[in-house]
């Protein structure tokens, strides 16, 4: 029985059945099209289908911080509670968020110095975070204490490996995150780069495959070279863009590899989803200390 409560936010793509329990709280962050103002609430109030067809319809999305009242406004509410509070959040190397969220614990702990509030850097996102906080949440129900959950939630985020890639690199191009002359000789060549976050917790290459179906047939690859088949943990999550046959693929692979993993799929959300567009395929597993990559 769980002895704390849990924060999570949506950059984790998780499904919602996972975190529908008494004691979870969501916080969703902020997209927009044009001036209108969304919440990535995991698709409750819209489809993947939806906002990836406005994508393919030529909208460009866009994504932001949380707030720091939003941030400031749920501690608080964790202070008057009273109850231990974990927060395990989106990656620091993709977002300011979580130096928003220290520096909203810090003017609420100033007010309430007996607010006991655990900040934990996932360094990780989508199906990375999903995978983290699967765990995690099993961690929670097991009864350990706020403290003991933020201890193995710095440790066990090391081990969470996470590669991806995409169909088009337009949106990475569009998003700031590849030289659009770079991009356009890539998709001139039909490259689809493979992609991991760091230790760091940002978007690193890993390398590039010609073709959609090599680079799917790569994720599988990466993950018979990396999973760690020692783990206590043996989860896989694979999650897409609206392209649910083929994310849905890759776990087939794997679970014809290895019967009986846990494998997870769903959908990446528009936060996520902004960057790497319709098509985007991720997926995350527990393998090596990412405090060991180069």
């Amino acid at each position: 029985m769980p002895n704390c409560n849990l924060i999570v936010d949506s950059c984790s793509d998780i499904p919602v059945e996972f975190i529908q329990k008494e004691g979870i709280k969501l916080l969703k962050f902020p997209y927009y099209f044009g001036t209108q103002e969304f919440r990535d609430d995991l698709f409750q109030t819209s489809s993947a289908k939806e906002f990836y067809d406005r994508m393919r319809n030529g909208a460009f999305p866009t994504t932001a911080q949380l707030p720091l009242k939003e941030l400031i406004d749920t501690f608080t509410e964790v202070a008057e509670s009273g109850v231990p509070t974990v927060y395990l959040a989106f990656s620091s190397g993709l977002s300011k968020t979580f130096e928003v969220a220290q520096m909203a614990a810090e003017q609420v702990q100033a007010k309430y110095p007996d607010m006991e509030l655990y900040l934990v850097d996932s360094l990780t996102c989508a199906a990375g975070e999903s995978l983290f906080l699967f765990e995690g949440i099993h961690q929670w129900e097991s009864g350990l204490s706020a403290k003991e959950l933020a201890d193995w939630a710095m440790e066990a985020r090391w081990k969470v490996n996470m590669y991806f890639t995409v169909d088009s690199l337009d949106w990475l191009a569009h998003g700031g995150r590849m030289p659009s002359g770079v991009a356009f000789v890539g998709s001139k060549l039909n490259l689809k780069p493979i992609m991991c976050i760091g230790k760091d917790g940002a978007v690193s290459v890993s390398g590039a495959t010609r073709g959609r179906k090599k680079s799917l047939a790569k994720l599988c690859e990466i993950y018979e070279e990396k999973h760690d088949a020692a783990s206590p943990y043996q989860q896989v999550f694979c999650q897409g863009g609206d392209c649910i046959e083929e994310s849905d693929g890759v776990l087939a692979e794997l679970r014809k590899a290895h019967p009986g993993l846990e494998c997870y799929g769903g959908q990446t959300g528009p936060t996520i989803g902004t960057h790497g567009g319709p098509g985007v395929v991720l997926l995350a597993f527990w393998g090596p200390d990412r405090r060991n990559m180069k």
